[in-house]
This record gives C-alpha cells, sequence and structure tokens, in this order.
C-alpha cells in the first residue's frame, strides 16, 4: 500500500534509538500511524512540531500494517501563537482529541478542513469562538452530536431553550421548565458563532461538551485530554 497525501501532525512517540512513530489527521486518507525512520534526528525538529501540516508518503506492505512515512513540512502556524499560553493550548488540546478520539483511516475530508480552519483562526482574539464550534463537530464526528433543531418532545423549533443531558436534544422553554434542574441550557455561543464571548458564555459551553465527552469516555474507556482540561483552567481564570 503506498499513498501520498497532506496533514495535521498530531501525535508523536519515539520508536526505538532514532525514529518516531507519528500519528497524522490526513485530507484523503483519515487517521493515519507510521514509523518515521531518523525522525529524531535535527533534520526533522523544527518540522515534526504538533499542529504542524505535512505532506507525506506512506508506504506499508498491507493496509493493516504500521508502515514507514516520508515527510515535509507544509504549514506551521505555531510561531504566530507561540507567546499565548491559551492558544498554544488550544492547539494541544485538538491534537490531543483528534490523535484518542477520532478512529484510524476513517476518511472525513469536511472534518479535516474544519481542524485545519480551525488552527489557522487560533491566532484570532475570539479564538475560543472558533474552538467551542470545532468541539461540537467533533462531538459529531465521534457519534454523539447534539440536534438542536428540534424540541425532542413537541417537534417545535421555535423557543428551544434546554439540552436533554441523556439524548443531547433541544427542549423547548415551556417543556423544559418543570425539569429545569436538570437540563442544560443551550449555550448562546451553540446558537449563534459570533454571539458575546463572556467567562458565563464560555463556563455553559465547556459544561454540555464535557458531559458528552465524559459520556464518551467512559462507554470507550478514554481518557480526557490534559491538555484541553487546562485550556479551559486557563480560560476561566
Amino acid at each position: 500500500m503506498n499513498i501520498t497525501d497532506e496533514g495535521i501532525l498530531v501525535a508523536k512517540f519515539k520508536h526505538g534509538e532514532s525514529s518516531l512513530i507519528l500519528s497524522i489527521l490526513s485530507k484523503n486518507h483519515g487517521l493515519q500511524k507510521g514509523i518515521l525512520k531518523g525522525g529524531m534526528s535535527q533534520k526533522y525538529k523544527s518540522g515534526l512540531e504538533i499542529g504542524n501540516i505535512l505532506k507525506f508518503q506512506k508506504r506499508a506492505r498491507i493496509e493493516e500494517s504500521l508502515g514507514f512515512f516520508k515527510v515535509e513540512l507544509e504549514e506551521s502556524y505555531l510561531y504566530k501563537i507561540f507567546q499565548y499560553k491559551d492558544k498554544l493550548l488550544a492547539l494541544a488540546a485538538m491534537c490531543e482529541l483528534i490523535a484518542e478520539f477520532i478512529p484510524e483511516k476513517e476518511v472525513d475530508e469536511d472534518f479535516y478542513e474544519l481542524s485545519k480552519s480551525t488552527m489557522i483562526v487560533l491566532q484570532k482574539e475570539d479564538f475560543i469562538r472558533y474552538y467551542i464550534h470545532w468541539e461540537l463537530k467533533l462531538l459529531e464526528k465521534i457519534g454523539i452530536g447534539l440536534d438542536l433543531n428540534k424540541c425532542a418532545v413537541s417537534g417545535v423549533v421555535e423557543n428551544l431553550y434546554y439540552i436533554s443531558p441523556k439524548t443531547g436534544k433541544a427542549v423547548s422553554e415551556s417543556v423544559g421548565l418543570p425539569y429545569h434542574d436538570k437540563l442544560f441550557l443551550i449555550p448562546e455561543l451553540f446558537k449563534n458563532i459570533n454571539a458575546e464571548i463572556s467567562a458565563e458564555n464560555i463556563s455553559e459551553s465547556f459544561k454540555v461538551v464535557n458531559h458528552f465527552l465524559a459520556m464518551f469516555c467512559r462507554e470507550y474507556h478514554k481518557k480526557m485530554p490534559f491538555c484541553r482540561e487546562q485550556l479551559i483552567k486557563n480560560c476561566m481564570d
């Protein structure tokens, strides 16, 4: 098997004395893992930062084997944000979430392009709104996407106010009011990516996403990425 593609470097691990195992979210071939011989050498030092966009070739004797990479740097967004702790944490959190939660070799060009464009806008002052919407798409990608288009009980599309913590579906204000303390409020940032950025909006958004990511972690024995936890803590300080 031989493939040529571009992708986001989301993880790397030492392999043997001088090589690395890379995880790359590719545009046309999904999440790919493989060995880069000599990956620990000075030649690759700057090009293999997590979050870099790489052009790569992968060669494997059979599709199920790990295979070997040849890579070259296509683009790096790290240098534009390296002085900002919160933006670096967001970039690292995205890569950790992809590496940990996305199934291997599942092709999704739209999710790849969204991930790439989100990494680009991390340099913006209001980057967190785009990051939160990326996490919503991640939930959808792993099979627990929220349905906020109509009330799960009445079917109405107006006055949607709550989210069911069990189903992830919207509930109208009138239907959900008797169960107010058992439901999530729909965060303003979920309704409108251009909504006001406030500590309350950010906190409510992460509270909802945390709940559903935690459900996924329990079911599939995953761990919540450390950098994501630090990102949330940093945003709340």
